[in-house]
């Protein structure tokens, strides 16, 4: 079945045929490359907010509806009548935002009281398989990592109140008072801690976020997320409820059906701050890089521990 995959064109994406995303959709019969115009995502599935189209122009997502045999019995029984995965391209030019998915519990409440902000009620635990070098912030750092950036960076010390992260709860309580901080006197100390060098810890990444998010309260969380680079071919697998924030790269990613982001950071789009810092594990130093199995010489398998996905890798130079 040819489908004709739904384009997103978030200010965040790499602009013109530059993108992958662009380069993807070019030979796709219809399609001019603005190179004005970013190209974020590329998605294709069935998800009511980027279905991808048949050839008749019919939305797959319809499709499915009207002929839900085509999932085979084995998904129709555990899914449903609808596609349990949904498949993306991403090309990041700036930072996402700092986010986190629901679980399946929290995605119901959140789109019962707020469907505009949350448009479904599915959880999403998501895959990204990086295609070039693909920077992330993802995870809490281990807490002796937090402590010591809160320890000897001044401007951030004074944002956080508790003084010794020895467990979760005081991790969340550090974070809290982080990303609930009045907006003014988070930028004000991003000023300061700029102001002070180039030696400061992170400072590469600082500037470069501050450059296009001034005096955003997300900045500073690079001081208590993971901050590393997927090579590519490497994956990494975020199950729900754990911070990150794609930084630059290309990837592609597969996640179950779902659209819901809740964000705090890093982002003009709407923010839930209570909900963030009431929702994560706040699990400390944890890895994040998910390994594959070889099937066979050219072709690994990447199987997250969910049931609407696996995604299997080929290399066709073999």
């Amino acid at each position: 079945m040819l489908l004709t995959p739904t384009i997103k064109d978030y200010s965040w994406g790499r602009v013109g045929s530059s993108s992958m995303v662009a380069q993807l959709l070019s030979p796709v019969k219809g399609s001019t490359i603005s190179e004005d115009t970013p190209y974020a995502e590329l998605w294709m599935g069935a998800h009511p907010s980027g279905s991808s189209t048949l050839p008749s122009g019919q939305s797959l997502l319809s499709y499915i509806t009207q002929h839900p045999d085509v999932l085979g019995y084995q998904v129709s029984q555990k899914f449903g009548n609808s596609l349990p995965f949904l498949f993306k391209v991403l090309s990041v030019e700036k930072a996402l935002s700092i986010q986190a998915h629901p679980d399946k519990p929290l995605a119901e409440i959140l789109y019962n009281k707020d469907p505009l902000n949350y448009p479904d009620d599915n959880h999403k635990p998501e895959m990204a398989i990086a295609v070039t070098p693909f920077e992330v912030l993802c995870g809490f750092r281990s807490l002796d990592q937090i402590q010591k950036f809160i320890d000897e960076i001044p401007e951030l010390r004074s944002i956080i109140k508790i003084s010794r992260l020895e467990s979760s709860k005081d991790l969340q309580q550090a974070f809290s008072e982080l990303m609930n901080c009045d907006s003014k006197e988070v930028a004000l100390q991003i000023v300061k801690l700029l102001a002070s060098g180039d030696n400061i810890p992170e400072f590469e990444l600082i500037h470069r976020l501050n450059k296009d998010f001034p005096g955003d309260v997300g900045i500073l969380c690079v001081y208590f997320l993971q901050h590393f680079t997927l090579a590519p071919g490497q994956a990494l697998y975020l199950p729900a409820n754990e911070p990150h924030a794609y930084l630059s790269g290309d990837c592609m990613e597969c996640m179950a059906n779902s659209d819901n982001v809740v964000r705090a950071g890093l982002t003009p789009k709407f923010k839930d701050v209570d909900v963030l810092t009431t929702m994560l594990t706040f699990k400390s130093g944890n890895e994040w890089v998910l390994q594959s199995e070889e099937l066979e010489p050219g072709r690994r398998l990447f199987k997250p521990p969910v049931e609407e996905f696996a995604v299997e890798v080929f290399d066709v130079s073999i």
